[in-house]
């Protein structure tokens, strides 16, 4: 048995109540534990720390140094049942769901305090796309018809990772 149940990041706010009408309101969370400055909210198996820090003791809210990331089964479910939500916040506080180039399907909200919170689920196509396009001059013979007559198939997700990891460097260097 596993001794781990999720992570619950530490997410600080200037504005509690801004915080906790975002997540309850738009997102669907539901607050779970309230005190003066603190809340703790949770939706499914996805829970946050909610933490009000002002003045010299404050962490500075709104800098986009803090992303969350919150794994989903479908990205696109979520996107209709919250849109009418999210129609009401500001324009550009909203970006997808649209596919990325390294395999995730993704929607990205701003939270009041700018905070960036990603909901996403793996898209294998487009990472199998994305890597082909990327190593096709690399790579003499299709490395997915490569993998499954060699490997049976076993071997497929451990490949394209490891083309998405060097598309990374590659990337990093400049090369791509």
């Amino acid at each position: 048995m596993s001794n781990f149940i999720q992570v619950t990041p530490f997410m600080h706010v200037e504005d509690i109540e801004k915080a906790l009408a975002f997540f309850t309101g738009i997102l669907g969370f539901e607050t779970q534990y309230r005190a003066a400055n603190y809340a703790y909210v949770h939706r499914e198996t996805a829970g946050f720390r909610i933490l009000e820090r002002r003045g010299a003791d404050g962490t500075p809210p709104g800098n986009r140094h803090f992303a969350y990331y919150v794994d989903v089964h479908d990205v696109d479910a979520l996107y209709a049942e919250l849109k009418p939500k999210l129609d009401t916040l500001p324009k550009g506080d909203v970006y997808g769901p649209v596919n990325q180039h390294y395999g995730q399907r993704e929607l990205l909200v701003l939270a009041p305090d700018g905070n960036l919170i990603a909901f996403g689920q793996s898209h294998p196509k487009q990472l199998v796309h994305s890597a082909r396009a990327l190593f096709r001059e690399f790579v003499p013979i299709d490395p997915l018809t490569w993998t499954v007559s060699a490997f049976g198939g076993g071997l497929i997700p451990c490949y394209v990772r490891y083309l998405y990891h060097l598309a990374q460097e590659s990337a990093a260097q400049g090369e791509g």
